[in-house]
Order: structure tokens, then sequence, then C-alpha cells
């Protein structure tokens, strides 16, 4: 909860906490609370600390296993979540493992520890046209290849580094039917997913930005929007027929699907 450290602003966020308790049942004990102060004065922290009666903690600070900082942050803040997918190892198991055993681990706890850091970091002021520039692998690139380390050394030798002698075929971070052992590339694993986020926030110049990039393949159609996304010869039905687009209401649009559009025809009831 972001506040302005004034005495009525305080106070208000006082009281809402006290109507939610009463509400919910879930009562917020301040005391075991704190307050992370972002360009502050002594005086500003002072207030704070006596409307609220909560303690301080200055950045960087953590919230919900993630790293918050004012700035970027350095790699003795990022390290902690390096070491956290180090511990997912199950070292004490690597031997009774082959190497099916251990690509199933690879592919499952130490890849998707990575989705809430991504999806996370990617929340924090990360517009789709700095991702597009490449600020988002040197971001969180040192860390993407510290856990592919980590992933390549348990996978061939059973802990946290292998030689390359010791791999039995290249670390190809390819799907299968190309030749590779189906494994994610962190780093293109990461954008992707940070793209994602950025797209579903309402900033217009992320979404025009993404449809440039991204062209869309329509399988059963579920999970196209049929207004909305790059489907049709990799341009959207905005850019086909836009006088039609103009038609449709905003909530339909990021609603309605390839599959639901063209099943009876249920595109055509879409114009208002």
């Amino acid at each position: 909860m972001f506040v302005r450290p004034t005495s009525n602003d305080l106070c208000m966020v006082k009281e809402l906490l006290e109507c939610f308790g009463h509400v919910s049942g879930l009562r917020c004990n301040l005391s075991k609370r704190a307050a992370t102060p972002i360009q502050c004065s002594d005086e500003d922290i002072a207030l704070v600390c006596e409307e609220l009666s909560c303690g301080v903690v200055n950045f960087p600070s953590t919230y919900l296993g993630l790293p918050t900082t004012l700035n970027k942050p350095a790699k003795s803040v990022l390290l902690p979540l390096v070491d956290k997918v180090a511990d997912k190892l199950p070292r004490w198991k690597a031997l009774l493992l082959n190497h099916a055993g251990r690509l199933v681990v690879v592919k499952s706890d130490l890849t998707t520890t990575l989705i809430h850091l991504v999806g996370g970091k990617a929340t924090l002021d990360m517009s789709f046209e700095a991702l597009l520039c490449g600020e988002f692998e040197g971001y969180l690139g040192w860390v993407f290849r510290a856990i592919d380390k980590l992933r390549r050394g348990f996978m061939w030798k059973g802990h946290e580094q292998a030689q390359g002698g010791s791999c039995l075929v290249s670390w190809a971070k390819r799907p299968l039917r190309y030749g590779g052992i189906d494994v994610h590339d962190l780093e293109c694993f990461g954008v992707g997913i940070a793209h994602s986020v950025a797209v579903v926030t309402e900033d217009r110049k992320d979404r025009a930005l993404f449809d440039v990039a991204v062209d869309t393949t329509v399988g059963d159609g579920v999970s196209t929007k049929f207004w909305a996304d790059c489907w049709l010869q990799g341009k959207t039905l905005a850019e086909w027929a836009p006088n039609l687009f103009s038609l449709i209401p905003t909530r339909i649009v990021q609603r309605r699907t390839v599959s639901q559009a063209l099943s009876n025809r249920r595109w055509v009831d879409d114009i208002k």
C-alpha cells in the first residue's frame, strides 16, 4: 500500500485497515508491520511511526520473496535468488535418478522458480519498449546464466557444476522436434513472461509494440482473441477493417476468442 506521509492520509489508512478488520474478521496488527520510506525526510518517518505505530524498514527490502530497491539492484541483492534455486537441488537423490529423471527436475523445480521472479520484476515499471531494447536481459541476465549453470551441472553430473566433457549432448535449449532436449532458454523464457505481463496493462504503446513483434498461429482458437490478436495473415481485424472494429464494444474485444466468434458466426452479434 502506497501512501503519502501526511497526517490525514496516514489516519485514513489506519481507519481503512480497521474497517477491513471489522468486515472480514482479519485484524491487522500494525505493531508487526513495517513502513518503507521512499525519499522521505526524518520528520516524515517520525510522523509515520507515530500515526501507524509500526516499525521502519529501509531499501533494499523483500516483498513476497522478491528483493525491492529504488534503483537497479546490485548482485548481492539478487544472489539469494540463485541460492534459492541451488537449495532446490535434490543432491542426495541425484545418484538415484537417471538422466530422464534429472531432466524432469530441471524442467520443473529449477525452471518454474523463475516464473515468480520474472513476473514480479516485469511489473516494476518495465515497459514493453524497454524489453525490446534488451533492458530486461541486462537486468537479470547474469541471474539466468547462473541458474542455467546449476541446471546443466545437475542434469549431467548430479551436482552444481559440470565440465564440458561431462555433457553427453549439446546443451541446446530447443524443443525436441528441433534436436534439443526440450529445456527452456531462461533468457527467452523470462522475456516471454515479461512480455505477457506488460501486454495486460492498459498502455496502448506497449500493446502496439507487442502486436508488431508477435504473430499468432491459431490452433483451436480458445486462447486467441478474435478482435485483438494478430491471427489473420499477421494482422489484427482492427487493421483489416478499422470501421467495423470501431463498432465493437471494448468489453467484447477483450473477451471474444476465435473459437467463440466462428461458432455459428457469433462475431456478427458483436457489432453494435
